[in-house]
């Protein structure tokens, strides 16, 4: 059954509640909390503002976008790192045929 949206949650939940006695499955319960709150989810993000002001519409150029994006903040972060500190352990390293 399916309710018109302009009704407020109370209603709903009354209405739906008096035509179901009790869901009688998982899929009857969530069908029920689908009616009551009305919500649709979309499976797909939202379009993603590139630097240039256009929108990235599709899922391969959203996925490009934020590819971009993320690696560019990798490379900004790694310039900001502090350079370690390395000893040489050794001073000079003789390799010799023999010593091999």
């Amino acid at each position: 059954m399916r309710l018109p949206r302009n009704l407020d949650a109370a209603t709903k939940l009354s209405t739906t509640m008096t035509s179901f006695k009790k869901p009688k499955n998982t899929k009857s319960f969530w069908n029920l909390i689908n009616n009551v709150s009305n919500t649709q989810v979309d499976p797909s993000p939202p379009a993603i503002r590139r630097d240039d002001g256009t929108h990235a519409t599709s899922n391969k150029e959203k996925a490009e976008s934020l590819k971009s994006y993320f690696a560019s903040i990798g490379e900004s972060q790694a310039k900001n790192l502090p350079r370690p500190k390395v000893t040489p352990t050794f001073d000079t390293i003789d390799i010799t045929q023999e010593k091999v």
